[in-house]
């Protein structure tokens, strides 16, 4: 599952919890996508409790533009048919010069199983996690460019 943000401006910390039913879906990892590597961003995880994933990033360099922050994998435990919401909770970001907080707008995704459940046909859904807009974000918290 690709976890992405658009129009970020000088992100430099990110954490947030999905949650998404268990019967359907287990979290087992994190990785790295291409947007958090460029910024040589570091990122922690655990998916210790079912149901729900919890992911934190860092990065020395500020995060722009748009793109992929991280590739979460899970294993899929529901049958042909089911269906896990997966919603973003208590989403926090902060600047990478300032540390203010800048405001997140998530957006909430559905996952459905299709195929043979625990094979490698996992289907992997584009959920766009987080959502930065810069111009509200600038408006708000009154930071120049």
């Amino acid at each position: 599952m690709s976890i992405s943000v658009d129009g970020a401006r000088r992100l430099g910390a990110l954490q947030f919890d999905l949650r998404f039913d268990p019967a359907v879906l287990e979290a087992k990892s994190v990785a790295i996508g291409d947007l958090l590597e460029q910024s040589q961003g570091a990122m922690e995880f655990n998916p210790n409790e079912p149901g729900r994933l919890r992911v934190a990033i860092a990065s020395p360099r500020p995060i722009k533009g748009d793109g992929e922050l991280l590739q979460a994998s899970f294993l899929v435990k529901g049958a042909n048919g089911a269906t896990s919401p997966i919603k973003v909770e208590v989403p926090q970001a902060w600047q990478s010069d300032t540390y203010v907080e800048i405001l997140v707008l998530p957006r909430d995704g559905m996952f459905t199983v299709k195929g043979k459940q625990g094979t490698s046909s996992l289907l992997w859904i584009i959920l766009i996690a987080v959502l930065v807009l810069p111009a509200v974000a600038a408006h708000l918290l009154h930071t120049p460019e």
